[in-house]
């Protein structure tokens, strides 16, 4: 049995701030066992139960030392849509690899290392290094009908050869953390790069209060639909604490030392978003000309700060957060500058805005048995979709509300099952106002996609921003126990797609576009983990003159991408 009560144990056995927080803060037994059991059941059998504990002949000094192994095969299971390959934007991309083709033969593997002494003092290393056989062909496939190149001479650079083909490694988490009393008030701190996700939100990485709290891994999220939001952000350098200043009281901040910007899929790679976008920020232009290849980050990389308060009366039966954010965006401006002879001479990618600034209420509470997480979340001085297709000018800036409501259940036995953990989340977002360049807004009023004007009734279908939008996201994972011996088998269903109206705000949710994935997965000895999924993606679009593609309702040129994926896990 879980002791919640010892640091060390929780810290390393939830791997998260949030997962931390949850079994400190919530009052209720049951909403807490709902919560945690559901989400333990979707991590899969590769969690940190697994730890590798080292001998250290001091009871006082507890190490920990996991390795999660991870082998993923995957290969495109739809043909081509020859209206992708005509739009001089994602031939690149789509043209990499044939049906049939070997998309992705990859190996991953995580590292981590975890010292506590007296459940007091500790430090945490971790790190990941991989390997894609699929890209070690590093040449773009262009369209002999529309031959744009991306990159220099038609091969990947360095950014992308690293992130993509590898072999490379990184490190992850490396930070000194430490349990204290200042009188009655206990104190928990970190000094160093690590991650903290504050907020319920179980799939949105946009729509709650952890929106930019770290930089987020798209490529993973594109390429596996149902992933939680949690697993996607990237940690970096802070101090944190949480204090808890009475039984039901705890107030928690952080002070970053740095910023890194979200991870693109990379242009000329299968789940390229256009063939121009890479994370090195450079491309070539049809002219020839270059596009200047340096990101313009931020000129200060430190300085985003958070406050969060977290609030757990009896008589309330859950957990109320209050939060208060200043971040700089880790998403970029897509912004060219100014146009020049025969190209642009702008940059890439445009990090510049100064912090904008996030307000945020939580609650979650235990309802008839089911798990519920709610935030409303206000974002002032955040960016917005920008009109420009040729994005020459200054990013708007506004103010955009934000909600979500998620709920996590667990059934029991019955005739079609052992158990199943369902999950759900339904998004909102709104805009408030425009306060920069009003001119440069994606609005429906102010929309200049091709085929589309302020009368046109279905551009907020298909990438013109609404006053309003709505989005939805849905996982189920009926379990079997013992279906043969030491075998358990689950089989994770996951559905998302934007209700009502474009989001005013990048990868907020575009109406009539999603995702969604199927599954069987077998757990040998609960350590050992194989999985076989089918994954794809769907979006509203519009055909232009000579069978191109003139617009999408999102972002990316993803719906002939379907794959089928193996994937083999374990820890040691």
């Amino acid at each position: 049995m879980l002791n919640t009560d010892t640091f060390s144990e929780v810290y390393l056995i939830t791997n998260s701030e949030r997962g931390h927080l949850m079994l400190k803060n919530l009052r209720s037994k049951r909403q807490i066992m709902v919560r945690r059991l559901a989400l333990l059941a979707l991590a899969g059998p590769c969690y940190s139960a697994h730890a590798f504990e080292i001998n250290t002949g001091n009871p006082d000094v507890v190490v920990r030392w996991d390795n999660t192994v991870r082998y993923n095969v995957g290969v495109r299971a739809q043909e081509r849509d020859n209206r992708i390959v005509n739009t001089a934007t994602g031939a690149n991309s789509d043209l990499k690899f044939d049906r049939g083709d070997v998309i992705t033969n990859r190996v991953d593997v995580l590292s981590e290392f975890d010292a506590v002494y007296q459940n007091r003092l500790g430090f945490r290393v971790s790190g990941q290094g991989w390997y894609d056989n699929a890209y070690q062909d590093d040449k773009e496939v262009l369209n002999p009908a529309n031959p744009i190149p991306a990159y220099p001479n038609g091969q990947y650079d360095r950014y992308t050869k690293r992130y993509n083909a590898g072999p490379a490694a990184e490190f992850l988490d490396y930070f000194v953390f430490a349990k204290f009393n200042f009188g009655d008030i206990e104190n928990n701190v970190k000094l160093g790069s690590h991650n903290l996700y504050w907020g319920e939100s179980l799939f949105s990485f946009i729509h709650g209060v952890s929106y930019s709290q770290g930089p987020v891994d798209i490529r993973k999220a594109v390429a596996t639909p149902g992933i939680e939001a949690k697993e996607l952000f990237k940690p970096l350098k802070q101090f944190s604490f949480t204090s808890q200043l009475a039984p039901t009281l705890s107030v928690s901040g952080q002070y970053f030392f740095d910023w890194k910007p979200s991870q693109f899929p990379d242009g000329g790679t299968y789940w390229g978003i256009f063939d121009a976008v890479h994370g090195a920020g450079g491309t070539v232009l049809p002219s020839g000309y270059p596009w200047v290849g340096a990101n313009h980050v931020p000129k200060d990389k430190s300085g985003d700060w958070g406050l969060m308060a977290k609030w757990s009366p009896e008589f309330l039966g859950g957990t109320m957060g209050f939060y208060y954010r200043e971040y700089t965006d880790k998403l970029p401006l897509f912004a060219n500058g100014t146009a020049g002879v025969g190209g642009f001479t702008g940059l890439g990618h445009d990090y510049t805005d100064k912090r904008a600034k996030i307000y945020g209420v939580s609650l979650a509470k235990n309802v008839a048995g089911v798990a519920v997480g709610a935030e409303v979340v206000y974002r002032q001085g955040t960016n917005l979709l920008m009109s420009d297709l040729l994005m020459v000018g200054k990013e708007p800036v506004g103010n955009t509300f934000h909600a979500l409501v998620n709920a996590v259940g667990y059934a029991g036995k019955t005739a079609l099952f052992d158990s199943m953990v369902w999950m759900g989340e339904l998004t909102y977002s709104r805009l408030d106002k425009v306060t920069a360049n009003a001119d440069m807004y994606r609005s429906v009023a102010n929309c200049n996609l091709p085929g589309f004007s302020s009368a046109s009734s279905g551009a907020g279908t298909l990438g013109c921003s609404t006053r309003d939008s709505l989005g939805i996201a849905v996982k189920v994972e009926p379990k079997w126990f013992q279906v043969l011996d030491g075998v358990d088998l689950s089989m994770p269903l996951f559905y998302t797609t934007g209700l009502k109206g474009t989001s005013p705000v990048l990868f907020g949710g575009y109406e009539g576009n999603g995702s969604y994935s199927a599954g069987l997965s077998a757990d040998y000895l609960n350590k050992y983990n194989f999985a076989l999924a089918y994954n794809g993606v769907f979006a509203k679009k519009k055909e232009g003159p000579g069978s191109t593609i003139a617009d999408t309702g999102g972002i990316g040129y993803w719906w002939d991408r379907a794959n089928v994926t193996f994937t083999f896990k374990t820890t040691f």
